[in-house]
C-alpha cells in the first residue's frame, strides 16, 4: 500500500485537464467534425442548387438552406472552443477559492484493488463567533475491477485516468524519489 499527501498547483491542473481532454475528446471531436463537414458540404450543395433553380435569394428553402449551414458552422466552433473554455472556468474557480482563503489538500491512498483520494478541503475564515471554519473531507474511491485506469507520466507528474469523466494530478514535486518510484512500479504492475 502507497500512501502520500499532495496539493496541485493551478498549472498543474490546467496540464492535467488538457491532457485528459487529448486522451478521451480529441478523437470525439474529429470525428464529429467530420460528420459536421459532410452535412455542412451538403447544405451548401443543397443551397446553391435552390438559389440556382430559384433564383430567388429569400426564397424559403434558400433561407432554411443557410440557417442550416450557419447552425453547422456554429456547432463546429463552439465544440472545438469548449475545452478552452473549461480551462477558463477552472482557472477563474481556482482564482475565485484562493481569494476567498480556502484551500485543497489531497491525500492519496493505492491498494491492490482500489485507489483513494481524499480531498481535504479548508474553507478559511471564521464564523460569527470567532471559531475558524471546519474543514472537511471528500473522499473518491476507484477500484480496479469496474473502472479502466490509466497513468501517464511526465516529467513533472502522475496523470491518472480514472474513467472517461474524471482524472487525478499527482505532482512530483510533492513526492520523495521512493515515492516516485513506487508508484511507477505499482502503476507498471496494473498493466
Amino acid at each position: 500500500m502507497i500512501k502520500l499527501s499532495y496539493e496541485n498547483t493551478l498549472d498543474e491542473v490546467i496540464h492535467g485537464f488538457a491532457a485528459f481532454d487529448k486522451k478521451y475528446r480529441l478523437r470525439r471531436r474529429v470525428l464529429t467534425s467530420a460528420v459536421y463537414a459532410v452535412a455542412l458540404f451538403f447544405a451548401i450543395q443543397m443551397t446553391v442548387s435552390r438559389y440556382f433553380s430559384e433564383g430567388v435569394i429569400l426564397g424559403g428553402n434558400l433561407v432554411f438552406g443557410i440557417l442550416i449551414i450557419a447552425v453547422i458552422i456554429f456547432m463546429t466552433v463552439s465544440m472545438w472552443r469548449q475545452p478552452k473554455a473549461t480551462a477558463a472556468k477552472i482557472r477563474k474557480n481556482w482564482l475565485l477559492a484562493d481569494e476567498s482563503g480556502e484551500s485543497e489538500n489531497y491525500e492519496a491512498e493505492f491498494s491492490e484493488k482500489k485507489f483513494e483520494i481524499i480531498s481535504i478541503i479548508d474553507p478559511g475564515g471564521t464564523y460569527e463567533d470567532g471559531k475558524p471554519r471546519d474543514k472537511f473531507r471528500e473522499s473518491q474511491v476507484i477500484d480496479y475491477e469496474s473502472h479502466d485506469v490509466f497513468e501517464d507520466e511526465t516529467d513533472k507528474m502522475f496523470i491518472i485516468y480514472a474513467d472517461k469523466r474524471r482524472f487525478f494530478v499527482l505532482p512530483k514535486r510533492c513526492l520523495t524519489q521512493a515515492q516516485c518510484d513506487g508508484l511507477k512500479d505499482y502503476f507498471a504492475g496494473l498493466n
